[in-house]
């Protein structure tokens, strides 16, 4: 069985003009998070990551709409760089907006080790 989350991020953080626009992302299994995290580990600098993070984009992108057009996979190379990085933390979770509507989770707080 395939398992298919998709994940729907809206661009009306980019201005009232773009508050119809979206992009839908197969959500990234967590199988495929060892060899991506493997990959920005292996690189701390930062270098040739927003390629790789394209790369990402591009491999889970499902398709999208931009001011009433249909978005294809190569057209997320034409974003800037700040709403590219922003596209992929709200993807992996890591915007603040996707803590927001993680805060109602429990969390496990570790114990002090016993004496």
């Amino acid at each position: 069985m395939a398992i298919i989350i998709r994940k729907r991020i809206n661009l009306d953080f980019l201005g009232e003009r773009y508050k119809d626009s979206y992009l839908e992302f197969k959500s990234i299994p967590i199988k495929d998070y060892e060899a991506m995290i493997g990959v920005i580990d292996k690189n701390p600098e930062g270098k040739k990551l927003i390629v790789y993070m394209l790369e990402l984009l591009k491999k889970y992108f499902l398709e999208g709409k931009f001011e009433g057009q249909d978005v294809t996979a190569d057209d997320l190379g034409e974003f800037d760089q700040e709403t590219a990085v922003t596209i992929f933390e709200e993807l992996t979770g890591q915007s603040p907006k996707a803590e927001g509507r993680l805060s109602n989770q429990s969390t496990i707080t570790p114990q002090p080790p016993e004496s």
